[in-house]
C-alpha cells in the first residue's frame, strides 16, 4: 500500500470530527436536558439510562451489520462513501425529530432512529483508516483521528452548552425555520439541532467529494447468514483481538460512566442548581479537557509509529483514568474539577490513540475491515448499554440512603471497571510490526 501525504491523512478524519461533534453534544446536552422533561428528579438517573441503552442496543448491532455489508459492497462508488451518504442524509431529519417531538415515546423513537442512522454511516466509515493506510503510518493516522475526534468534542462542548444556557436563540432564529412546524422550530434545542446537521452534511460531502475510494479485486468469503457474518469470527485464531475487545469493553464503560452522569453531577454534587448554567460548565468542563487531549493524542500517534509500542499507552491511560474518577470524588468546587478535567484530557487523549492503534494492527489481513472495526465499535457502544443502567440505579439507589453519595459509589465503580480492563490486557500479545528496513517513499498526492 502507497503511503500517503500528511494533507491526505488528516482528510481522512474529517468526518470523524463530525461525528465526535454530533455524539458530544446528544449525550451530553440534548438527551438529559430533553429527559428532565419528561420525568420528576427522583428518578432522572433510571429515565436517562433507560434511554442511553434503548439507543446503544439499536448502535451495537447496526454497526457490524452495516460493516460487513459495505465489506461485501461492489460499487463504482466505493465501499464506504455510499453508506455515509444515505446514513448522515438520513440522520439529520431523524435529529430535528428529536427535538422537536413532545411525547416520549415519540422521542424515545426519534432517538433510535438517531443511533440506526449514525451507525450505518459511522459503522463502515471506521474502516477508511485500515483501508487506505499502510501500517508504517497507522500511528500517525489514529493520532489524527484522535485530534479530529477532540476537536469535534470541543466544538460541541462548547457550542452545545452554550446554546442550551441561551434559549432566546431558538426564538431568534423561529421566524427563518418556516420550513419546520412551528413548535419545533421554536424549540429551545433546535438551533444546537441545525448546528449538528450542518456539521455533519459538511462533512460528509468533503469525505465524499476528498477520499478516493478503490473497490478491492477479491470479496471476504460468504459463509452463514447476514449475522453470521457480521459478528461471527474465530476466537481462537484471534485471540489477542478477543482479549482486546474485553479489555476495551471495561475500559469504556469507566468512560462511559463518567460522560453519562457528567451533567447530573455538575448540577448536584458541586452545587450548580441552574440547569442551564450546569449545562454551560459542563461545555467549560469538556472544553478544558480536550485542550489536553489534542497534543496527548498527536504526541503519542507520533511515538507509536517510532516505538511501536501500543500496550504501554494503554496501561498508563487506565490508571491515569483510575485518577481522574477519584479526583472526581475528592473535589467540592467546580474549579477542582477543571483541573481533574484536564488530566482526563490527557489519558482519554493517550487511550484513544494507542486502543485504536493496537485494534489496527491486530486486524486479520483477509479484507473484512470494516466486520472487525463494526466489532470492535460494540466494545466502545456495548458500555453504553451496561454503564448508564448499572449507573443510574446506583446513582438514584445511593442518593435516597444519603445526599450525593450516588456519585461516590459509581466513581469507586469506575475504578473497579478500570482495574479489570487493565487485567484484560495482559493477555494481549501485541505484533512486532518494527519494520527493519523500509524504503524512502515520496509521499503520495492525496
Amino acid at each position: 500500500m502507497e503511503q500517503r501525504s500528511t494533507t491526505y491523512l488528516a482528510s481522512l478524519t474529517v468526518m470523524w470530527a463530525a461525528l465526535s461533534f454530533h455524539w458530544t453534544v446528544l449525550p451530553n446536552n440534548m438527551i438529559p436536558t430533553r429527559v428532565l422533561g419528561f420525568t420528576d428528579d427522583a428518578h432522572k438517573g433510571t429515565m436517562l439510562g433507560i434511554v442511553f441503552v434503548a439507543g446503544a442496543l439499536v448502535s451495537m448491532f447496526t454497526g457490524p451489520v452495516a460493516g460487513v455489508l459495505s465489506d461485501e459492497l461492489r460499487s463504482r462508488y466505493g465501499r464506504r462513501r455510499p453508506f455515509l451518504a444515505v446514513g448522515v442524509v438520513c440522520n439529520a431529519v431523524a435529529l430535528l425529530a428529536l427535538v422537536g417531538v413532545s411525547s416520549f415515546t415519540a422521542f424515545l423513537m426519534a432517538w433510535l432512529a438517531v443511533q440506526f442512522f449514525a451507525n450505518v454511516a459511522g459503522g463502515p466509515y471506521s474502516a477508511i483508516i485500515p483501508d487506505q493506510v499502510p501500517d508504517r503510518q497507522k500511528g500517525r493516522a489514529t493520532g489524527f483521528a484522535g485530534f479530529a475526534e477532540v476537536a469535534g468534542r470541543l466544538a460541541g462542548a462548547i457550542l452545545g452548552g452554550l446554546l442550551v444556557s441561551l434559549p432566546g436563540t431558538a426564538a431568534f432564529l423561529a421566524p427563518a425555520l418556516f420550513f419546520l412546524p412551528r413548535a419545533w422550530a421554536s424549540h429551545p434545542m433546535m438551533p444546537l439541532a441545525l448546528l449538528t446537521v450542518a456539521v455533519t452534511m459538511s462533512a460528509m460531502v468533503f469525505t465524499l467529494l476528498r477520499v478516493r475510494e478503490e473497490p478491492p479485486i477479491t470479496s471476504p468469503a460468504r459463509t452463514g447468514n447476514l449475522l453470521r457474518r457480521a459478528f461471527v469470527f474465530d476466537v481462537r485464531a484471534e485471540a489477542s483481538f478477543s482479549w482486546l475487545l474485553s479489555a476495551r469493553v471495561f475500559n469504556m464503560l469507566g468512560i462511559s460512566t463518567i460522560t453519562t452522569f457528567l451533567l447530573y453531577y455538575v448540577h448536584d454534587y458541586l452545587g450548580v442548581h441552574d440547569i442551564g448554567e450546569a449545562n454551560a460548565k459542563v461545555g467549560y468542563l469538556f472544553a478544558v479537557s480536550s485542550l489536553t487531549t489534542l497534543p496527548s493524542a498527536l504526541l503519542v500517534g507520533y511515538l507509536i509509529d517510532r516505538h511501536q509500542r501500543r500496550k504501554l499507552w494503554v496501561y498508563a491511560s487506565s490508571l491515569g483514568l483510575a485518577v481522574v474518577s477519584l479526583g472526581l470524588i475528592a473535589v467540592e468546587r467546580y474549579t477542582g474539577a477543571l483541573l481533574i478535567g484536564m488530566l482526563f484530557g490527557v489519558c482519554y487523549g493517550i487511550y484513544f490513540t494507542s486502543d485504536w492503534a493496537l485494534a489496527l494492527s491486530l486486524l486479520p489481513r483477509d479484507g473484512s475491515d470494516a466486520k472487525y472495526m463494526g466489532i470492535w465499535n460494540i466494545a466502545g457502544t456495548l458500555p453504553q448499554v451496561i454503564a448508564p443502567g448499572i449507573g443510574g440505579l446506583l446513582l438514584d439507589r445511593s442518593n435516597a440512603i444519603a445526599p450525593n453519595l450516588g456519585y461516590q459509589v459509581v466513581f469507586l465503580t469506575v475504578v473497579a471497571y478500570l482495574m479489570i480492563g487493565t487485567v484484560m490486557l495482559f493477555k494481549v500479545v501485541e505484533p512486532d510490526t518494527m519494520p527493519t528496513a523500509v524504503p524512502v517513499v515520496p509521499p503520495a498526492e492525496g
